[in-house]
């Protein structure tokens, strides 16, 4: 069930990421972040064995008792990783892929202007 969510966080995660890289970084960007993504691979398993008290660092093997504190930790990594994407994202709805290229080029806070121009309308 767990993997039901973290799967489906995905499904957003990544068209987003592709938006927000400029078009001359995009591919370049995106296969950047999937390979420093493929760090969490092996600093996850290694966390968790650490954290149950498994001595195989590969695949540990978590003892029923020890069950709630690695969802915690699992948990825990999802949890910062919206933080990130909450506090420091920025509102792509709405726009197109050459006015998010223009504004990153011109290096406005997308955040800001978003705001500034929903003010504007009000």
């Amino acid at each position: 069930m767990a993997f039901f969510f973290a799967d489906g966080g995905f499904a957003i995660v990544g068209p987003y990421a592709a938006e927000v890289w400029p078009s001359h970084l995009r591919t370049s960007g995106m296969v950047s972040a999937y390979g420093f993504g493929g760090i969490g691979k092996i600093i996850g398993p290694l966390g968790l064995a650490l954290i149950v008290g498994s001595n195989n660092y590969l695949k540990p093997d978590v003892p029923l008792p020890q069950i709630p504190t690695a969802f915690i930790y699992l948990g825990c990594w999802f949890l910062m990783a919206g933080a990130v994407y909450y506090f420091l994202g920025i509102e792509t709805r709405g726009k197109s892929i050459e006015q998010i290229d223009k504004e990153l080029a011109d290096g406005l806070d997308l955040s800001t202007a978003t705001a500034a121009a929903t003010v504007r309308r009000a």
